[in-house]
């Protein structure tokens, strides 16, 4: 009998390089993984361009990417905005699948209060329906675990 690989939908804000780390585990690890990316360049990256361009194609992406959800087994968001997006749609449309990991999480806090608590009343929420969010400190985790109530089982230390 032989095993089927799972399929794995990848989501990035720009393509992995050859030698990217994810991408060369999923394929030793022998994964069937499509990607689909918002094709946003690090040279732009700024808090306007992050609102004006980089936070729409996130939703564009994520649409696209929970519009297909039942073409995978996993959907991998590289990037936190598209996991909290996807969190969003499960959560609206009351669906339990793709199963959903954010495999990056840093949290930088605002100096406005009031958009600080609303961005973190969205993230809160949207982090209810994703399966599992791995962190890359222990400290963070912890951190993270409390000010968000997320539990042991959802969060993972990569």
């Amino acid at each position: 009998m032989i095993k089927k690989s799972p399929r794995v939908l990848l989501l990035v804000d720009w393509p992995p390089k050859n030698g990217s780390l994810l991408l060369d585990s999923f394929h030793k690890h022998g994964l069937n993984c499509d990607i689909l990316g918002a094709d946003f360049p690090e040279s732009k990256w700024t808090p306007l361009n992050k609102v004006i361009s980089h936070w729409p194609r996130c939703f564009y992406v994520s649409m696209k990417a929970f519009s297909r959800r039942n073409d995978y087994d996993y959907v991998i968001a590289w990037q936190q905005t598209m996991g909290m997006f996807l969190g969003m749609f499960k959560l609206i449309t009351c669906r339990h699948c793709p199963k959903i990991f954010i495999a990056v999480a840093t949290i930088v806090e605002r100096e406005n209060i009031i958009m600080e608590m609303l961005r973190r009343w969205f993230i809160a929420a949207s982090w209810k329906n994703v399966n599992q969010i791995g962190f890359v400190s222990n400290a963070y985790l912890k951190k993270i675990q409390v000010q968000f109530k997320i539990p042991d089982t959802q969060a993972v230390l990569l």
